[in-house]
């Protein structure tokens, strides 16, 4: 017998033969489907971790600064600012973790050594600056008196305060008694405190720190005059004069002096008097 013969034999021998097993279809197609729910399940797992790394890493990103303000004992705000950690899927727990907000003590000594900063109190905070509107003259004029003199004071009581004293020209046309105020003389016949003789003081002029009771004074715009005085007289007549009667003094009027649009000097006057028209 030679060797392709025995070859044949043995491979012709029953014993060889391999015979599937009953249900070995059915083992198959499981093993095939456990293997793709095992696949199935890893995919989903990995993409359920990538998407709670990229969700993480956002937050991280978005987080705002936090900003921690300690107020000192000299009421000079200290700031600054800290960044928390980026969160992290495979993060450690809350306990193991750092505090992510730094602490700055006072200058003043509040919180050294606690470890903690020393709040704002609401009593420390700066108030609103208000804004303080401008005020024009700083010596009341009227109702009655400016500076020590008086309307219907008589001369002696007038002279006596030694505010005033006699103009260049000493007697008007009209024979009443002209004055400047001391140390500071006028031309003749230009006079700053106008006397008369049956009535006292008629007419006091300002020094240029006058203000009314209403609170125009020298240098206040036409436009305030206007809106505080919405009517007055124009008694005088010259131009840029105006004449208001004095509130709480029916006996007396205002007499404003205008230039440039606002007001220049302010003078107080008898309403009834014989020393000019």
């Amino acid at each position: 017998m030679n060797v392709d013969d025995e070859l044949r034999r043995l491979f012709s021998d029953d014993r060889l033969e391999l015979r599937p097993l009953p249900d070995a279809e059915h083992a198959v197609l499981t093993g095939v489907k456990r293997r793709q729910r095992r696949r199935r399940a890893a995919v989903a797992a990995t993409g359920a971790l990538s998407a709670l790394a990229v969700v993480a890493g956002t937050l991280a990103v978005l987080q705002p600064e936090q900003t921690n303000t300690v107020q000192p004992a000299d009421s000079t705000s200290l700031t600054f600012t800290t960044t928390p950690a980026p969160t992290s899927v495979a993060s450690s727990s809350a306990a193991d973790q750092p505090s992510a907000t730094s602490t700055t003590p006072s200058r003043g000594g509040s919180g050294v050594g606690s470890g903690q900063g020393t709040p704002p109190s609401s009593s420390s905070k700066t108030p609103t600056s208000t804004v303080t509107p401008k005020i024009f003259g700083t010596e009341q004029m009227g109702p009655v008196a400016y500076r020590g003199l008086r309307l219907g004071m008589p001369q002696e009581q007038a002279v006596a305060t030694g505010l005033i004293k006699p103009n260049a020209k000493p007697e008007s046309n009209t024979g009443c008694f002209g004055y400047d105020y001391a140390g500071s003389p006028r031309a003749a016949g230009f006079y700053s405190v106008v006397i008369s003789k049956a009535k006292g003081v008629v007419r006091i002029n300002g020094r240029g720190d006058e203000r009314t009771s209403e609170g125009i004074g020298v240098g206040a715009p036409v436009a305030d005059f206007d809106r505080v005085y919405p009517k007055y007289g124009t008694d005088h007549g010259a131009v840029g004069e105006r004449v208001v009667a004095v509130p709480g003094n029916a006996a007396a009027n205002y007499w404003f002096i205008m230039q440039n649009n606002s007001v220049k000097e302010i003078r107080l006057e008898l309403r009834e008097q014989d020393c000019y028209p």
